[in-house]
């Protein structure tokens, strides 16, 4: 192994690629994986495959319990979870579920969009949810207990619109 490891971390999400690397997002740690206090994690972890070498590069603030999903362009779109207010990692808030957060895997850059609620039914903040990409790379589906809510998106415009199961 090349590089530093990662400290231990629950609630993560990891996103691998066509190139044999795997990205893994924030998460955050607790007694559950020997931590003293709560921690949300504000890194972004790769590891290749082909020379088994981690990197850790500063991410954007901490995450947990989101939702991730690649897109076929390298962009990876993280949705919702936990994150501490205003760092304090004593105080913790479901993300607000329209602000997209977007990680380039080919320019390593962060970048963050606002989605547009069309719903009439009000598409709640969520976290421990699933994401899925439709087969035309243009629609998600996110699956919460109850729930289910389409995104349309083209050129990084975010569309949510509900519908109940």
């Amino acid at each position: 192994m090349i590089g530093t490891a990662p400290s231990r971390r629950i609630e993560m999400k990891a996103i691998s690629d066509n190139s044999g690397k795997i990205y893994i997002f924030g998460g955050a740690a607790n007694f559950l994986v020997g931590a003293q206090t709560r921690t949300f994690f504000s890194d972004m972890i790769t590891f290749d495959i082909a020379d088994s070498s981690w990197s850790i590069n500063t991410a954007v603030n901490g995450r947990a319990t989101y939702s991730a999903t690649l897109l076929s362009n390298g962009i990876i779109v993280y949705v919702g979870g936990l994150e501490p207010f205003n760092g304090n990692n004593d105080v913790v808030l479901i993300a607000d579920i329209s602000k997209i957060l977007l990680f380039d895997t080919n320019s390593l850059t962060w970048s963050m969009n606002s989605a547009r609620i069309t719903a009439s039914i009000p598409v709640e903040n969520r976290q421990r949810h699933s994401a899925v990409l439709g087969h035309t790379n243009s629609n998600f589906r996110f699956t919460s207990p109850g729930r289910v809510t389409f995104s349309n998106f083209n050129k990084k415009k975010f569309i949510y619109k509900k519908f109940i199961m």
